[in-house]
């Protein structure tokens, strides 16, 4: 089961999880949701968030860091 992180712009958060996973050697896709415009079959509004590959969010903020 893969997982993605969405992000997006001036995203202060996304910046601390982005930092958190880099130090855990965490390596997953990342998709800027503001850049990228992703079609979803859920709706995103808190950034950022994990999903998994069937679009489920599996934690969102700083909680993020706590699935790795």
């Amino acid at each position: 089961m893969a997982n993605t992180l969405y992000i997006a712009e001036d995203c202060h958060d996304c910046e601390l999880v982005l930092k958190g996973l880099k130090a855990k050697e965490v390596v997953l896709p990342i998709v800027n949701f503001d850049l990228d415009q992703p079609n979803l079959s859920v709706d995103l509004f808190i950034f950022p968030v994990l999903l998994n590959d069937r679009e489920e969010i599996l934690a969102y903020g700083r909680d993020i860091l706590e699935q790795y």
